[in-house]
């Protein structure tokens, strides 16, 4: 009987300090989400509240979360679905590597500044090209 209590205490001992593990994932986790609260409420008025208009227009069912498709739809209503095909693949692509369940947080912070940060690199070469084809002699300068 005397060997079967420490085999008893270690046992309870393990399920201790897992449930001490999934409290402490848990505090870090709403710990997280007010840190993202409180970033989401930094941004300009006028951005929040387009970007939830944007994300709660096409939460039909009102899980607060949304897939890749849905998600690329909220961007088009932000202004950011691309012009043209190669752009709006592009917009495509970014939503489906967030994954398929996005939430108004993870949409707003994370999100639309890689779409933004990618449709700016695209049309970058776009405007660099316009800019050399007007600079015929090369010199960085329009006159």
């Amino acid at each position: 009987a005397s060997r079967s209590r420490p085999k008893m205490r270690s046992s309870v001992e393990v399920r201790l300090d897992r449930l001490s593990g999934l409290a402490a994932q848990k505090a870090g986790a709403m710990h997280s989400r007010s840190r993202r609260k409180a970033q989401f409420e930094a941004l300009p008025h006028e951005e929040r509240e387009m970007l939830a208009w944007a994300f709660e227009s096409h939460d039909l069912e009102a899980a607060g979360v949304l897939d890749a498709v849905a998600v690329a739809s909220c961007c088009w209503e932000v202004g950011l679905g691309g012009n043209g095909p190669d752009e709006k693949a592009a917009v495509h692509r970014v939503c489906a590597e967030e994954g398929g369940s996005i939430d108004m947080y993870d949409f707003a912070l994370e999100t639309v500044p890689r779409v933004r940060a990618r449709l700016a690199e695209m049309r970058h070469g776009e405007l660099l090209r316009q800019f050399r084809q007007r600079d015929p002699d090369g010199t960085g300068f329009l006159s």
